[in-house]
């Protein structure tokens, strides 16, 4: 399996050329292109059904106090039909990713899922010198792609079907970030260890050993959405401190 991580400087010409008569063979390979690296490799993997966003998922948050903020660590717990991700139910965050979608439309032998999308409320923003220079981001419907915007894409491509003349089938697993691979994440409070580890499984043909695994023990978290720290906000300096005001006044109120 060919493991494409984070490129720093573009691939030459050749070193394309070899990757793509890799795949061609029967190849498998696990691409992890995040903004502003790897463009080189769109028309390598446009044959294989898949796209890259020239763009930042930018998923807004909802702060107590501060309003509405940029996030660009979107979390994802929606997830395709697939193999890599039968079993996962549980959120997995995808620092500074690119949105990755499926374009298989029309090409034979092609079988292409988007596995994981992140939520309705992000987007795909195109104007990367406003978000990185001034930390602006505002949704437009003619550039930029509306969430929920699919950040990690698996291809399997029968090569007959596809025209080539060679039996065999080629794998292909792309991901928006790099980021989402590091070792914070993989100890962390998310499954990105398990998502990398099932796209590794399924690449080199070990489906069996495809799961969910146990968790280590460590400090119990809580992670609560906008919504539930809004509600938990409203319930402990409004709602609860009134009811024990109101009860202390009737108390008093009886007893007078």
């Amino acid at each position: 399996m060919v493991v494409v991580a984070g490129p720093q400087k573009p691939f030459l010409e050749t070193e394309l050329n070899a990757i793509s008569s890799y795949l061609d063979g029967g190849g498998r390979a696990l691409l992890m292109l995040p903004p502003r690296n790897g463009g080189e490799f769109q028309p390598l993997l446009a044959k294989w059904g898949v796209k890259l966003g020239k763009n930042v998922v930018v998923d807004q948050l909802v702060r107590l106090f501060q309003g509405p903020a940029l996030g660009l660590t979107p979390l994802v717990n929606t997830y395709g039909p697939h193999e890599i991700t039968r079993s996962l139910k549980e959120r997995t965050i995808f620092p500074m990713t690119r949105s990755v979608q499926a374009d298989a439309a029309g090409k034979q032998g092609l079988q292409v899922t988007e596995l994981a999308k992140t939520s309705a409320q992000s987007w795909g923003e195109t104007d990367l010198d406003a978000l990185f220079q001034h930390s602006e981001a505002q949704f437009n419907a003619a550039v930029d792609t509306k969430g929920p915007v699919p950040v990690a894409v698996a291809s399997s491509a029968d090569l007959k079907q596809m025209g080539g003349g060679k039996e065999g089938t080629t794998r292909l697993v792309v991901f928006g970030s790099i980021q989402f691979a590091g070792n914070r994440q993989f100890d962390g409070t998310y499954y990105n260890r398990d998502l990398v580890l099932n796209a590794t499984d399924w690449l080199v043909g070990q489906s069996e050993l495809i799961s969910i695994r146990p968790r280590a023990v460590r400090s119990s978290r809580v992670q609560f959405t906008a919504d539930q720290l809004t509600v938990v906000f409203y319930l402990s300096v409004l709602v609860i401190p009134e009811i024990l005001l109101i009860a202390g006044i009737a108390v008093w109120w009886r007893r007078e």
